[in-house]
C-alpha cells in the first residue's frame, strides 16, 4: 500500500486519479489470509529447512484501449524538406513508417520528404511507452498536431511574404 502511485501521484507525465487500486489490493489481501501468513523474513523455516515468505506484486499494462500522452514538432526547410522529431520507438511495429506518413499527409508533402529523427527522451519530446499498435495511437495523434501547427505558422510566414 506504501509503494503504489495513488490519486494526485504523477506517473508517465499523467496525474493519477482514483482508480480503486487501494480497494484492490485490500481485497486481494483478504483473500489470500495476508495477515495471518505475512511475517518478516527469515522468521518462519520449512520442516526441511527452507524458509518461506508471502508477497504482492502489481503490474501495469496499458493496452490498445488506454492511450498515453506523446509529443512531437516538425521542422519544415527551406528545400521543402521535413524533420520530424517523436521519441516512440520502433520495435517491430512500423511506428516509423507510419509517424512519416501522417506527417506527410498533414503536411500535404511526399512522403519521402520527410525524415523521421530518432532520439531519446532526453532530445526530443515525451513519448509513451512502446508496444503493439499502441504508438499509432499515442504518437500518431502529437504527429499529427505538431505537423497542424508547422502547416499553420508556414502559411502565416507565406501570407506575409506574398502579402496575402
Amino acid at each position: 500500500m506504501k509503494n503504489h502511485s495513488g490519486a494526485g501521484d504523477w506517473w508517465e507525465e499523467q496525474k493519477q486519479t482514483l482508480s480503486g487500486l487501494d480497494d484492490c489490493i485490500y481485497r486481494a489481501t483478504e483473500a489470500i489470509g495476508w495477515k495471518g501468513k505475512w511475517h518478516k523474513p527469515s522468521a518462519r523455516t520449512l520442516p526441511d529447512g527452507r524458509q518461506h515468505g508471502i508477497g504482492m506484486a502489481i503490474a501495469v499494462h496499458s493496452g490498445g484501449g488506454s492511450v498515453t500522452p506523446g509529443s512531437a514538432f516538425v521542422e519544415v526547410h527551406q528545400d521543402g524538406s521535413v524533420q520530424l522529431f517523436a521519441a516512440a520507438d520502433e520495435t517491430g511495429q512500423g511506428v516509423y513508417t507510419v509517424e512519416a506518413a501522417i506527417c506527410a499527409e498533414e503536411l500535404g508533402v511526399c512522403y519521402d520528404d520527410v525524415r523521421v529523427i530518432r532520439a531519446d527522451t532526453e532530445s526530443a519530446p515525451f513519448a509513451s511507452s512502446s508496444g503493439h499498435c499502441q504508438n499509432t495511437c499515442n504518437m500518431g495523434g502529437a504527429v499529427q498536431l505538431a505537423a497542424r501547427d508547422a502547416k499553420k505558422k508556414l502559411l502565416v510566414l507565406a501570407a506575409r511574404e506574398l502579402e496575402v
